[in-house]
């Protein structure tokens, strides 16, 4: 065999190589994909029954306000009336509320996660949180001097759930005197953000169940909300890599929710 020969032949085999290598690549690719995609309908096959659930829960409320509708009488007092029009509306109002808030939840779950979730200076969120809360009486800042630390994860989105789980804090202890707190720390390899009240509380078995979707937990605490709002939040802090928990000594001796985040390092390396 001549040289040339041979040095095509080596040719040849190292574009089959290159073709087996790109083949190789793209198979792995799309069993990526099909894996994520796999779990999204597996998750979504677990909803779908928590969610029959959670709806045939939380039905009643609302339908026994429209069934104030066999009370209309045209001969009754104009006040009378706009008393039954106004538990008309208010279950209008939260049946929609529900419909809408588990639709949106679902399209969540359903569609893609973002492949590039971006990062933020944990020390710049900590100056804009301070000043975001001055001048709230019923939350409390404490004081956090975290490190120029880089954190997986948009700014945006934090704020989103940190505002989330206040308005959870704020509603769930309204008796309270003592002030919700927020505070912020490194812990181990991931920044932490907290949210802590004193309000009413839950057994400690919930905890983890809180951060789910349509939960006995959540019926149990949101009469007047859809339950959705935290869980929402838990899966946008699960999209950045990180984690939301739930914890509470019992019942009347309030709660903490902590978003975790992994850090980066300095100058966002990881």
């Amino acid at each position: 065999m001549s040289q040339i020969e041979t040095d095509n032949d080596q040719q040849q085999m190292l574009l089959y190589a290159r073709d087996l290598r790109r083949a190789l690549t793209l198979a792995r690719e799309r069993e990526k994909d099909l894996a994520a995609a796999h779990e999204r309908l597996e998750r979504l096959d677990r909803l779908k029954t928590d969610f029959l659930m959670f709806v045939s829960h939380e039905l009643r409320t609302p339908l026994q306000h429209l069934s104030a509708l066999e009370l209309m009488d045209p001969d009754l007092p104009a006040a009378e009336m706009r008393e039954i029009q106004d538990i008309l509306r208010a279950g209008y109002e939260r049946l929609n509320r529900l419909v809408l808030a588990g639709q949106q939840y679902l399209e969540m779950v359903a569609e893609a996660p973002v492949s590039t979730v971006g990062e933020f200076d944990v020390a710049e969120y900590e100056r804009r949180l301070a000043e975001r809360r001055r001048g709230q009486p019923r939350i409390r800042v404490e004081p956090a001097a975290s490190p120029a630390l880089k954190v997986r994860g948009r700014a945006e989105d934090v704020e989103a759930v940190e505002q989330i789980l206040v308005e959870n804090a704020l509603r769930f202890s309204e008796q309270s005197a003592q002030a919700v707190q927020i505070e912020t720390r490194i812990d181990g390899r991931n920044w932490c953000l907290s949210v802590r009240d004193f309000g009413i509380g839950f057994p400690a078995e919930l905890g983890g169940e809180l951060v789910r979707p349509f939960t006995v937990g959540q019926i149990m605490h949101h009469q007047e909300g859809t339950g959705l709002s935290v869980a929402r939040g838990a899966l946008m802090v699960e999209r950045a890599g990180g984690r939301l928990s739930a914890t509470s000594e019992g019942p009347g001796l309030g709660a903490v929710f902590v978003i975790g985040l992994p850090v980066l390092g300095a100058g966002g390396g990881g």
